[in-house]
């Protein structure tokens, strides 16, 4: 006859003998493995179905089949019914009545002496009724499972834990359907020397709580559930009432359903096992969480993992109290979120890690006093729909990775920030998403370098364009201490001092932008290099302020106040007295300074309608392509060229116009021909302007925007020696861009003249 008892054992040793990381790594692995089948696709574990390997008996191979081939289809909680059912010899429930200062027992297992009632055996346990002062303790010596099934139980501890696991390989917490449970313990524990236990539900071994029913603790004394070792939710309505923390799993907790309520005086949830690297983690991969705590919300030692679940955090008071405990999410080493719903509204960080952090899903809503998010390390969001609606800063950390999200960012501060205390090395990598960012402070900042390749970025900084900051503070939309290069993606940027500003290098070699700025619209310490892209700078001060520009494509329109594009060199005001935002600097900019500065023109297609001068370089300005239309100032004190050194043009189009008494034209040392001349008089704004050679072809058609009294034009059919008639008024039949006409039949204005190239 086959000794049935005696393989199953042996399959309990072997079970047993592993070790509890092992089956905790593999138990929640099952877990995340989960595939959601009907009834009728799994198979359940019931009757005579514990067979897996078909072969008519029970046997320890049936455990290897499911340990080797079915972990991806069955869960832990199947393969706790298969070890409950079949993983050892079946022995009667136990059945615990409490009756107030005492309990009866109906089977074996326990002893009962006054109130205290002590499980020494493994085995299930039907425990209901009331305990007014006594204690459910667990001291087993063998390495089975301790089932406890809740069936109404209400037990009151003046002195101690109401419930206490002294010993026992794990411990599984039954809560039955449609009943509530009650733990509460008083407000201070006879202990003697010890220092535990020190919960209403404690204990030194693994523990888990499961089912559909209810579980209320009360605790007065400390904290409200501890397992010095793993701790796992798997199901039940739990709620916790704590002067301390309301949950700590030492080596770890799990969360992976029911609806948890907790109120605690410190933290949320704990795990806070910090003597071993793979300790002291929390994973949630489901369920329902609703804290509200006086210190952390979830915080873990090491790792804190959420894959899915409903989870709302209200921490230290929440975003009206600024404090130094109250974070939302805490990790020591590694916070991840690859999914679920999450609001917190925290007096500290509402997600923090001390070392790394990632958000790959999930939608998750924050409000804080301190940093919305906020890492030691990398912060990297690669998805999920992320609103930070209140913040003093939104995201920070050394460095910063940022693609495939949703992120809405209002900060007092800056809104994302990559730094450091060396303060040269962070950067942030941005290459797709959207991103909403309304900041107090810098919009978007790094100290080493800031990349953009794709993405949309709507970024409103101070207030706005119209607004303006005093000189010691900060309000620019996209920022980097040291080099800022963009590749691409779609900017909409409405800032109360520059748009996009670097301390060293700008290079853009792509991407749409619209920028409203009080200040410069581009503005690099040392160079701007624009490559490509569409650039529209509808309101700024200066347009395009560097030390050395470089203009080699794109399609660039700048409306300024002050000068379009500016080459004038120093920091940020200018280039020491020319030029600059009033209040850092001011004065009206060219020929007043022995700056260098210099503007080359490789490409591209430029429009600037500037108050102050058009184009302004302090050294050099060449041009060898490109087409160039200046609508210049209207008062005599700027120009629309203006330059100090020289300006050498080879090749590509040129139109300027303006006031006459500062205007300029390229330099003798051009070697492609201009025009230039002045009215007696100044032309209303949209007065057109006409030149056409002796044949009548048409060399320039155009309507400024403003009032103008001088013209310079510079193009490759201008024919040394040749002779240009030139008009005011008139109209065109041709394709009219920026007031410039291509094409088309020209009805005479008024001739005013002839000049020779």
């Amino acid at each position: 006859m086959l000794d049935i008892k005696g393989i199953i054992e042996q399959a309990n040793r072997l079970w047993s003998t592993r070790s509890r990381s092992t089956r905790r790594t593999n138990r929640h692995q099952l877990r995340r493995n989960l595939r959601v089948e009907t009834l009728e696709q799994r198979q359940l574990l019931s009757g005579t179905q514990g067979d897996f390997n078909n072969d008519g008996v029970v046997s320890l191979a049936d455990y290897t089949v499911w340990r080797d081939n079915l972990g991806s289809l069955y869960t832990s909680d199947d393969y706790q019914l298969w070890k409950t059912n079949y993983g050892k010899v079946v022995s009667e429930e136990t059945s615990i009545d409490l009756t107030g200062t005492s309990a009866t027992v109906d089977g074996s297992g326990v002893t009962v002496e006054g109130s205290v009632i002590t499980i020494t055996e493994s085995g299930t346990y039907n425990i209901s009724g009331t305990l007014t002062d006594g204690q459910l303790v667990v001291d087993t010596t063998d390495t089975e499972l301790v089932t406890l099934v809740f069936n109404g139980v209400s037990i009151t501890c003046s002195d101690n834990s109401p419930v206490y696991v002294a010993n026992a390989e794990d411990v599984l917490i039954s809560l039955a359907a449609g009943t509530v449970n009650t733990l509460t313990d008083g407000d201070a524990y006879d202990l003697g020397a010890d220092t535990e236990p020190d919960a209403a539900l404690f204990s030194h071994d693994d523990l888990e709580i499961t089912g559909s029913g209810s579980l209320v603790v009360n605790a007065n004394y400390s904290m409200g559930i501890v397992s010095k070792d793993d701790f796992t939710i798997s199901g039940g309505n739990i709620s916790i009432n704590s002067v301390g923390h309301g949950i700590r799993g030492r080596d770890s907790v799990v969360i992976e359903g029911g609806t948890i309520t907790i109120t605690a005086g410190g933290d949320g949830i704990q795990s806070n096992n910090d003597e071993e690297a793979t300790e002291g983690t929390i994973t949630i991969l489901g369920g329902t969480i609703d804290i509200t705590a006086d210190g952390e919300g979830i915080q873990a030692e090491t790792t804190l993992t959420i894959v899915d679940g409903d989870i709302t955090l209200l921490t230290g008071g929440g975003s009206d109290v600024s404090s130094d405990s109250g974070k939302g999410l805490k990790a020591g080493v590694t916070l991840e979120i690859e999914g679920g719903t999450i609001e917190v509204d925290a007096s500290d960080d509402a997600l923090h890690s001390d070392g790394d952090l990632s958000i790959s899903g999930g939608t998750i809503t924050l409000a804080t006093a301190d940093d919305g998010i906020h890492a030691e390390g990398l912060i990297a969001l690669s998805g999920g729909m992320i609103t930070i609606s209140t913040s003093y800063e939104g995201v920070e950390a050394a460095n910063i990775t940022i693609a495939n999200t949703t992120l809405d960012v209002t900060a007092t501060d800056d809104g994302i920030i990559a730094s450091t205390d060396a303060g040269t090395t962070s950067t942030i990598v941005i290459s797709s998403g959207s991103l909403v960012v309304e900041a107090g402070g810098d919009g978007i900042s790094a100290e080493a370098s800031l990349i953009v390749s794709g993405g949309l970025l709507i970024v409103t900084t101070g207030g706005g364009s119209s607004q303006g900051v005093s000189e010691s503070e900060s309000a620019k939309a996209i920022k980097s201490d040291a080099v800022l290069t963009i590749n691409g993606g779609t900017f909409i940027i409405n800032s109360a001092e520059d748009g996009l500003h670097t301390n060293t290098v700008l290079t853009i070699n792509g991407g749409i932008f619209t920028i409203a700025a009080y200040d410069d619209g581009i503005h690099g310490d040392e160079e701007v290099t624009i490559n490509d892209g569409t650039i529209n700078i509808t309101t700024s001060y200066e347009g395009i302020e560097a030390t050395d520009i470089v203009l080699a494509g794109g399609t660039i329109h700048i409306v300024s106040s002050d000068d379009g594009v500016n080459a004038a060199g120093g920091a940020d005001s200018s280039g020491g007295t020319t030029g600059g935002r009033p209040g850092g600097g001011g004065g009206p900019g060219g020929g007043t300074t022995g700056s260098t500065g210099t503007i080359t023109i490789t490409g591209g297609y430029i429009v600037v309608n500037a108050t102050g001068d058009g184009i302004d370089a302090n050294g050099n300005i060449t041009m060898s392509a490109g087409t160039v239309i200046v609508n210049g100032p209207t008062s005599s004190g700027n120009g629309p060229l203006d330059f100090d050194g020289t300006f050498v043009m080879t090749g590509g189009f040129l139109v300027a116009v303006g006031s006459s008494q500062m205007a300029q034209a390229p330099s003798s040392t051009s070697t492609q021909e201009y025009l230039a001349f002045s009215y007696g008089s100044t032309q209303a704004a949209g007065t057109m302007v006409h030149i056409e050679d002796a044949s009548g072809q048409d060399i320039l058609t155009f309507v400024p925007e403003k009032a103008y009294q001088s013209v310079v034009i510079c193009s490759p059919l201008l024919v040394s020696g040749s002779t240009y008639d030139v008009y005011s008024g008139g109209s065109s039949t041709g394709e009219e861009e920026d007031g410039l006409y291509i094409g088309g039949l020209y009805t005479s204005g008024t001739l005013l003249g002839s000049l020779t190239a």
